[in-house]
């Protein structure tokens, strides 16, 4: 059986980025999307799963809640730092 594993916490990240970015007016071109994605993961906790998708999925959920606040105020201040700093164009 060959394992899969997959950071939960990239999930939350991209689940939430799209809202995040147009409550900050952040920039939502890709590079700024990259890096604020880039900056928010490298200030969180990785929460790797090995698991089938639907219990993937399952584990997202109740991950979710808990690690909300800990994204958002992460997320918030990479939609700073790349606004401050950006790369496009």
């Amino acid at each position: 059986m060959n394992a899969q594993y997959h950071n939960l916490m990239e999930d939350i990240v991209l689940h939430h980025i799209d809202s995040m970015l147009a409550a900050d007016k952040g920039c939502c071109c890709a590079v700024c999307r990259a890096d604020v994605i880039a900056l928010t993961l490298n200030h969180l906790p990785p929460r790797y799963v090995v698991s089938d998708k639907g219990r993937m999925l399952a584990k997202l959920g109740s991950y979710e809640s808990q690690f909300r606040a800990d994204v958002v105020a992460a997320m918030s201040e990479a939609i700073k730092l790349v606004r401050q700093n950006p790369r496009h164009g």
